[in-house]
């Protein structure tokens, strides 16, 4: 199957403004990421400095920018990776991973992966999967001002989280009742997935099954209000360590 070329695949997760990424917590986060199956970063960039050479995830100076910076990005060789950990008042975890890169032997450890993030992090919302696609899409059928986009800018995509309060403003008990969407209860929120794979949205029958699902969408209630959610699980980054140990190194594709 081809994908785009510069088909990117993501894991956004916005946590409550709320709460809080400390340096602690994120810097359990890189050892966990250093034993997993992500290919290794190579350059460390911090907010009005120049970029540093690396080569792990948890080398000294990316663990004494996360004690200083309220936003770093960890960029791997051909931007191949980009994992951004912010602290700020938005507090968010993304990371992306070039499909040339990207095995579909791979898809259920991302997607595990991605399910215990939510359930630990409890976000506002959560969306996983390709990219280019799914930006492609959206342009071509609905327009840049589509009305299916909520007040961040989220995309629906293959795994989507709605958090309670995201999951009310986006039709709520009325999304049950739709043919296309695979829901479960997660945490607090609701798992909202669309395809069986992200590569799916790349087939003629994949892609209709999108559109057609986020056209029977229930209207965006924008007018709710936000409320303070949950806080990180103090035992989240440990319990992310033994997750990460089950998954075997995989080896990067060529283009």
């Amino acid at each position: 199957m081809d994908l785009a070329k510069q088909e990117t695949f993501r894991m956004f997760l916005s946590l409550p403004d709320t709460s809080h990424i400390s340096p602690t917590l994120a810097l359990g986060l890189l050892d966990h990421l250093e034993a997993s199956l992500l290919p290794r970063p190579t350059q460390l960039h911090i907010i009005d400095q120049r970029p540093r050479s690396i080569q792990h995830f948890n080398e000294a100076a990316v663990k004494n920018a996360l004690r200083t910076a309220t936003y770093i990005e960890l960029e791997g060789e051909d931007r191949v990776l980009r994992v951004g950990v912010s602290t700020m008042q938005r507090n968010y975890i993304s990371i992306r991973v070039k499909a040339s890169w990207f095995k579909q032997e791979t898809v259920a450890d991302w997607k595990a992966l991605a399910l215990y993030l939510i359930e630990a992090t409890q976000p506002l919302f959560a969306n996983v999967g390709f990219e280019a696609i799914i930006e492609e899409i959206v342009e071509t059928v609905f327009g840049e001002d589509t009305p299916y986009e909520d007040v961040d800018g989220r995309n629906w995509n293959w795994i989507n989280y709605l958090g309670p309060l995201e999951w009310e403003r986006s039709g709520g008990a009325a999304l049950l009742d739709h043919p296309s969407l695979q829901i479960q209860p997660l945490g607090t929120g609701q798992l909202v997935q669309i395809g069986d794979r992200p590569y799916d949205f790349y087939t003629p029958t994949g892609r209709a099954h999108y559109i057609n699902a986020v056209k029977a969408m229930p209207p965006y209630q924008r007018h709710l209000t936000l409320e303070t959610g949950p806080k990180v699980k103090s035992s989240f980054w440990g319990q992310l360590g033994q997750f990460f140990k089950k998954i075997k190194p995989s080896t990067p594709q060529k283009d």
